[in-house]
């Protein structure tokens, strides 16, 4: 059973976000590199507020069970619009200018992981991003310990190398893969931009 927080950034005319005022976006979505944002992600939502205006609704999806909780606890964003589904079976019509995942692939298992990336990719418009935000063997230094937990609790899970994502990533159809670190180096943040 896939978890995960999906929130979408719908892909706009003019072809990208216009910067300018605060809001609350859904959690975990870093936008202030690229004007173009769609979210994934498990765990626990922790809204942060970011220098885009979002002139239409963006989409989260995570788990039923995880919507319901979230929204019992008040963990709610004006503006977002829910979405409920397994990210592996269902996901929101596009298109989206950016797919983020926030600690998804590290769940998943290399085909799972291509699948998903290359199903977000048919949902994007050409020049849009995915964002993955996770950690990153041979950078992170809790990589290792995360690994091992993952291991123990998932059937395919673990920490993968800036190689193993470039390679998932290029399969799916993306290209100018980088990856840069998340402020004190914990987390990566592997960014890619669609193909034609």
């Amino acid at each position: 059973m896939a978890g995960g927080l999906m929130g979408a950034f719908p892909a706009l005319p003019h072809g990208g976000l216009g910067r300018g005022r605060e809001g609350p976006l859904p959690p975990r979505v870093d936008c202030t590199r690229s004007p173009r944002c769609a979210q994934r992600g498990t765990g626990r939502l922790i809204p942060t507020t970011l220098q885009i205006a979002l002139p239409r609704a963006p989409v989260l999806q995570d788990l039923p069970g995880v919507l319901d909780l979230n929204r019992a606890q008040g963990r709610e964003w004006p503006g977002v619009t829910s979405f409920p589904g397994d990210f592996l079976e269902v996901l929101p019509e596009g298109p989206f200018d950016l797919a983020y995942l926030g600690n998804v692939t590290h769940i998943y298992g290399a085909e799972e992981n291509v699948a998903l990336l290359t199903r977000l990719r048919e949902r994007q418009p050409v020049g849009g991003m995915v964002a993955i935000n996770d950690f990153v063997r041979g950078r992170s230094p809790r990589a290792p310990l995360f690994a091992l937990q993952m291991l123990l609790s998932t059937h395919q899970g673990g920490v993968r190398s800036e190689a193993e994502y470039r390679a998932w990533l290029e399969r799916a159809g993306y290209e100018d893969v980088r990856v840069e670190d998340r402020p004190g180096g914990v987390k990566q943040l592997v960014l890619a931009q669609r193909g034609p």
